[in-house]
């Protein structure tokens, strides 16, 4: 009995949901979406032949559209299905997409004409891969992409729908010292209360009836009193939700260029060559760590800091990803979990949108007929080092920007 939640949740089967039997779902959609995301670049550039921004382009289109489909999951399992329901229509559709991604790479017809040479991602004057063939390989990718949307979106909220928020040491564990540093620049007082225009949703005039002597009340111009203070708690989180967008554009070159520079270095041991994906071991071990860390170490570990770039961003991933997940979803209404939840992960998705962005905008003002541009065919014929400055730069002040929206940001006990 021990074992059994006490906020009334419960399982599939109507009964009362057991702590010990959640968290499978997320790690298996993790384990299916990122372990495709780190590989695509290398398929496309080694297998597909196509150029580095192009591959990069696609990979970051993928991402983005998959996190941004997650909004749309969120309303559906609010509004409609459930999150239960959601996760388990949504997983059918991802696992058909990834069993159609498997299916592709067999036939040598939906492949350009291999290359005869020893396999690497330098060369760039190899045959590439037809419209055809990338039709299969995007109905494959964007049929994961829905899939993610629907199922990603509902799991977190399905995972905090079994904590049991009765039990007072399970539930202080959801504390973070993010909420601390919150709370601690909220001393700053704010000029403006920026969400005071929406109590004029609750207050009735003459204009909100369509019939004074029936009382026929105007939907369209009043609101409860309950769904005007839902509101303001959402867009109270639009700031914040912002100021995130750019550290998703970083992580975007993660499963991008740093994947194609792993590819072209010397990664032999013996006579075992270690796959160039594989080096994201170590961003992967930068978020356990920072996960066992998050509360307790922080500031050693940044001032110990590794200059991996692998292990930066991962270790970035583990601390945003963690903080922000937990206030969009203990600052946002009951009954609206799994939207909140689509919400913080949009901006995942318009992190990769606007990486995909930026290196178009790169490429076309850099490259001219006697210089290959920043970001070339073959990163080796590049500048990625001017490309992840400007990166670097437009984060910094990015950074300035949530620093004062924190500041002005005041959390709210959620009863």
């Amino acid at each position: 009995m021990d074992d059994l939640v006490g906020n009334a949740a419960v399982d599939y089967k109507g009964l009362l949901a057991t702590r010990s039997k959640t968290g499978g779902i997320e790690v298996s959609e993790r384990l299916s979406t990122m372990g495709i995301a780190v590989n695509l670049v290398t398929c496309l550039i080694g297998t597909m032949h196509l150029p580095s921004a192009t591959s990069a382009k696609i990979v970051s289109d993928f991402m983005g559209t998959s996190f941004l489909l997650c909004l749309l999951g969120g309303v559906i399992a609010d509004s409609f299905l459930g999150r239960y329901r959601t996760i388990a229509i949504f997983a059918i559709i991802q696992t058909l997409g990834t069993g159609m991604l498997s299916i592709s790479t067999r036939p040598p017809q939906l492949q350009p004409t291999p290359c005869n040479a020893h396999y690497s991602l330098k060369s760039t004057n190899y045959e590439q891969a037809t419209t055809s063939q990338m039709s299969v390989l995007y109905i494959s990718l964007y049929l994961m992409a829905l899939g993610t949307g629907g199922l990603k979106s509902s799991v977190s909220g399905f995972c905090t729908d079994q904590f049991d928020e009765t039990d007072g040491k399970r539930k202080g564990s959801i504390d973070t010292i993010f909420q601390l540093i919150i709370q601690t620049l909220q001393e700053f007082p704010t000029l403006i209360n920026f969400d005071v225009i929406l109590d004029k949703a609750a207050i009735l005039t003459k204009e909100d009836y369509e019939c004074i002597s029936s009382l026929a009340q105007n939907p369209w111009r009043i609101s409860s009193v309950t769904k005007v203070e839902e509101v303001k708690m959402i867009i109270r989180l639009l700031p914040i939700w912002t100021t995130t967008i750019l550290f998703w554009t970083a992580y975007a070159q993660l499963v991008t260029f740093s994947v194609e520079q792993a590819s072209n270095m010397e990664r032999s041991i013996g006579n075992f060559r270690i796959p160039a994906a594989s080096l994201t071991a170590f961003f992967v071990s930068a978020i356990l760590i920072s996960l066992a860390t998050y509360d307790r170490l922080i500031v050693p570990f940044l001032k110990n800091g590794q200059q991996n770039q692998f292990f930066l961003v991962g270790a970035g991933v583990g601390f945003l990803y963690t903080g922000q997940l937990d206030l969009f979803i203990t600052q946002s209404p009951k009954g609206m979990k799994t939207m909140s939840t689509g919400l913080f992960l949009t901006t995942m998705a318009l992190g990769f949108f606007f990486s995909s962005l930026l290196i178009s905008i790169v490429k076309k003002v850099t490259t001219t007929n006697i210089n290959n541009g920043w970001i070339g065919k073959s990163i080796n014929k590049g500048r990625l080092d001017c490309f992840y400055g400007l990166l670097a730069i437009l984060i910094f002040i990015d950074f300035g920007f949530y620093v004062l929206s924190a500041s002005w940001y005041t959390s709210k006990i959620i009863c």
